[in-house]
């Protein structure tokens, strides 16, 4: 993963990380889960920006660009991924490492639910979604974060 300063703007879909950011400067946390934290430098704006995640095991941050971001839970993420209406959509990087990660810690295959583990998976897992403007037709990018690292970041076909 690239290491960046502050004073860089990433493009749109891209993740690097960032260890000299200062939390003065990570701006206003704006949703969190499973440990870690999404802070957006100008919550009030509606344009691309810099937003930074917090909760890594390195402690550094990872920065990347969105007009808005969203942390979803994985239950929410199994829910809305596995509905027979969602079959006809291609996994993205994220949904195809969910589901490597989750055969490994749930045993579920690949479109199960990850069952009576889902509890203790979701301690240290969460997705994050980037999206690039408000526009009806926004382009968006999913993040998979397990166990303090990125695990997939990538656009979402449509």
């Amino acid at each position: 993963m690239p290491e960046v300063t502050s004073d860089v703007t990433l493009p749109f879909g891209e993740i690097a990380l960032n260890c000299t950011v200062s939390k003065a400067a990570l701006g206003q946390k704006v949703d969190e889960n499973a440990g870690y934290a999404i802070h957006d430098t100008v919550p009030n704006s509606a344009t691309l920006r810099t937003h930074f995640v917090t909760g890594f095991k390195d402690k550094c941050v990872r920065q990347f660009s969105a007009a808005t971001a969203l942390i979803g839970d994985i239950g929410t993420h199994e829910v809305v991924r596995y509905l027979p209406s969602n079959a006809k959509h291609p996994y993205s990087a994220a949904d195809t490492a969910y589901e490597q990660i989750k055969a490994s810690f749930c045993g579920a295959g690949r479109g199960q639910p990850c069952g009576k583990k889902l509890d203790q998976f979701a301690r240290n897992t969460t997705f994050i979604t980037a999206y690039e403007s408000f526009a009806d037709n926004a382009e968006w990018a999913d993040m998979l974060l397990y166990n303090g690292e990125v695990a997939a970041i990538g656009p979402v076909a449509r």
